[in-house]
């Protein structure tokens, strides 16, 4: 046991570190952590930029739809777990000052042993005297929640005093019963009981701030899958943009070689146009390994770590169907729905019962004391003495007072009563501010999902004016009516087009998540609810 307790360190024990660990830098040497392939640049082949494309494309190697993201996020991102634990924090704060009013009881046990001389005038000498005393004394302690408390007690005693010339012992039994009770300045049920309620309203803030915590967390989740589901669809729009230029140049390097009918300057356009989108797909490529770290972070699956090679490809597709609200209605399902609200109203209770204890607090501080005493003696045992204490033989004694004191000026009661007071009026004003933002991101998530859907319609219009523009444009230039840049030019737009498609998509998925969190809900089909953790599970 020795061995094991001397292998850990003591949590007092100070942490050990070198002075140079705070107050020095690292250098990073690309040499020696890295390989250094010289500046000579490769030289370029005919299939260089298809092997760039191989070696950077990812492929996806596993679903996810949208409710694993929300379940994942709700049960492992690592900040949620952290708030989880908070309204356990309060609600152990709470279940304590619950148990303020609970009695204590408390025992002291006591042997004083002594040696002193005694003067005998008779014969003149000093007597060495050597007494014993023990004592012990249980007592309770009930307090009350008038603001008072009940105290019982009872005292054994025996004394054994011993001479040259003999011994004398004797055993008492004290009983008292005293009473307290504030009358005027912390007094009173309403008093006491108010930091229960403090902190039943602090924990059903930490409830609420939680919920709310719940709520971020999904939608952040949420945005990053579409974001997921972006990057991995605009790369495989760059990915058909450089087949396009791709091809454009096979077909003219074919007409090229063949009757002559293009020239060395349109391959070089489409040789310069497909490098260039060559880059635009690395770049794809690197979003979509970028966006889907984002979203492991948020959800922390253990089966999707952030250096492995398994990368997750969204399965769940937008839902592009319009939807129309009212709004008033939608303002009042946010009124009643956003737990920001809930916290203002607990903040402002909490204020006013503040105030109310302050109140109490300007009150002159008068207590009422009362206490009786009984009384046993016996020169045997403390049995005997005990027995003497219900005799009734022996008088008994009473004790009656009043304690009083008022701070003069008592500023600092003042001081705190103005505080609550002024804390109330703020309290007032967040609540009339969290109304007005309610409202403001009701009407900002309405106009966002119009809008998106708008978009959308144009997007649409877009895609198909491009599309046609890329095919008429591609069947001039066989003619050699139109020239290689036209052609580059129309691939491009069709390329922007498809883009703009994709965002309005995607854009019209996010409104639809802000609506929802802007009316302090979730999308989804099912109700989510959360527990607070304990020590053996998790939440």
């Amino acid at each position: 046991m020795l061995c094991c307790g001397c292998s850990s360190r003591s949590p007092f024990a100070p942490i050990e570190y070198g002075e140079t660990a705070l107050r020095s830098v690292e250098p990073f040497d690309p040499n020696k952590q890295g390989t250094n392939h010289g500046e000579v640049l490769e030289v370029l082949q005919d299939d260089a930029i298809k092997t760039l494309m191989d070696h950077f494309t990812i492929k996806g190697q596993t679903e996810l739809s949208i409710a694993d993201v929300r379940r994942a996020a709700l049960a492992n991102n690592l900040s949620l777990q952290v708030s989880f634990y908070d309204p356990q924090i309060a609600s152990e704060t709470l279940r304590g000052q619950q148990a303020k009013f609970e009695s204590t009881f408390s025992m002291s046990a006591s042997r004083q042993k002594t040696v002193s001389p005694i003067f005998n005038p008779q014969t003149n000498t000093h007597i060495d005297t050597e007494s014993t005393t023990t004592t012990i004394t249980p007592a309770l302690n009930i307090p009350l929640i008038t603001g008072g408390a009940i105290s019982l007690s009872d005292n054994w005693e025996s004394d054994l005093s011993e001479t040259q010339t003999g011994a004398s012992k004797s055993f008492s039994d004290n009983a008292s019963l005293s009473i307290s009770q504030p009358l005027m300045r912390n007094a009173g049920e309403e008093y006491n009981t108010a930091s229960i309620q403090l902190a039943s309203y602090q924990y059903e803030i930490a409830t609420a701030k939680t919920t709310i915590a719940v709520i971020n967390t999904i939608q952040n989740a949420e945005f990053a899958y579409w974001n997921v589901y972006k990057a991995w669809h605009n790369l495989e729009i760059q990915k058909q943009q450089y087949n396009l230029y791709n091809q454009e140049l096979e077909d003219a390097r074919t007409l090229y070689e063949t009757n002559k009918s293009k020239t060395l300057v349109d391959l070089y356009a489409f040789e310069t146009d497909l490098a260039q989108q060559a880059a635009a797909v690395i770049q794809a490529d690197n979003g979509v390994r970028l966006a889907i770290r984002k979203l492991k972070v948020l959800i922390n699956e253990s089966d999707l770590s952030l250096g492995d090679e398994i990368e997750p490809v969204p399965t769940t597709l937008p839902d592009m169907n319009r939807y129309t609200f009212d709004t008033q209605h939608i303002e009042n399902m946010a009124l009643t729905h956003r737990l920001e609200l809930l916290q203002s109203e607990f903040e402002i209770a909490s204020d006013v019962l503040q105030i109310k204890m302050g109140e109490n607090q300007l009150l002159p501080e008068l207590n009422l004391q009362v206490g009786y005493q009984w009384y046993g003696f016996d020169d045997e045992s403390y049995s005997g003495a005990t027995s003497d204490l219900f005799s009734g033989n022996n008088p008994t004694g009473l004790q009656f007072g009043i304690t009083g004191s008022f701070p003069i000026g008592n500023e600092v009661a003042k001081a705190n009563l103005q505080g609550a007071m002024l804390k109330r009026l703020q309290s007032i004003a967040t609540k009339q501010s969290r109304e007005l933002t309610v409202r403001k991101d009701v009407h900002n998530a309405l106009d966002n999902l119009n809008s998106s859907w708008l978009t959308h319609i144009a997007a649409l219009y877009q895609l198909d004016a491009a599309q046609k523009n890329h095919d008429g444009v591609k069947r001039l230039y066989k003619h050699n009516q139109v020239t290689s840049t036209t052609v580059t030019n129309a691939i491009m737009k069709l390329g922007q087009a498809k883009i703009t498609l994709l965002q309005s998509e995607v854009n019209y998925q996010l409104a639809m998540v802000q609506l929802a969190a802007a009316t302090g809900t979730l999308m989804g089909h099912s109700q989510i609810e959360w527990t607070t953790p304990t020590q053996k599970s998790k939440p």
